[in-house]
């Protein structure tokens, strides 16, 4: 089994797919410093795994994903688990389906509804799923002035996001209006979506 990502749920994956008695093997690309070592490591968890556990190095680069793919031939890998969302939103399941190899994780299409809060925002809106109010911001020096002016004047308390994946840094809740003002300087990026809702 291969295990993609680097965090705490890809050390909880390994471990506890390494307590399986069909896995021999566990690759964790890129891994950390607990979800490396070999037959019978503890993980740092108290319980002993079943398997030996190992980081792998390798470029985790979409849309083809040309070394996990040409690493799971090789090793004979029979089952890819992805966890972070950046790989998701690259295109790694699908990469890994056309190329014939088993893989938990979302498609790329699927991963939009967390890659980007403002297709996730218009997703709901369109569905009639209940969200809050929002409006949606992009890229240009005007927009930005736009969302400073919609987050001061808007007639309730808003959350500033930047729409895209920033590893749980894009959110602000502002406690005055101009720290909301604050928020949308701090998370703006040219050519980014930003939501204020």
């Amino acid at each position: 089994v291969l295990v993609i990502g680097g965090g705490g749920r890809e050390h909880a994956l390994a471990w506890q797919l390494g307590k399986s008695q069909k896995v021999s093997q566990v690759f964790v690309a890129p891994g950390n410093g607990g979800t490396t070592g070999e037959q019978g490591l503890s993980l740092g968890l108290g319980l002993d795994s079943d398997s030996a556990i190992s980081n792998v190095n390798m470029k985790l680069v979409g849309p083809e994903f040309t070394e996990v793919v040409r690493f799971c031939g090789e090793q004979r890998v029979g089952l890819v688990v992805v966890g972070p969302e950046a790989p998701l939103n690259d295109g790694i399941t699908d990469a890994l389906r056309a190329a014939g190899i088993p893989v938990f994780g979302c498609t790329q299409a699927a991963a939009q509804i967390e890659a980007s809060k403002a297709f996730s925002k218009e997703f709901m809106t369109r569905h009639k799923i209940p969200t809050g109010r929002y409006s949606t911001f992009c890229g240009t020096a005007e927009h930005k002035a736009e969302a400073k002016a919609f987050a001061k004047a808007a007639p309730y308390d808003v959350v500033v996001k930047a729409s895209g994946l920033r590893a749980g840094k894009g959110v602000i809740v502002p406690a005055t209006r101009e720290e909301a003002e604050a928020a949308v300087e701090e998370l703006w990026k040219d050519g980014e979506e930003l939501i204020v809702e």
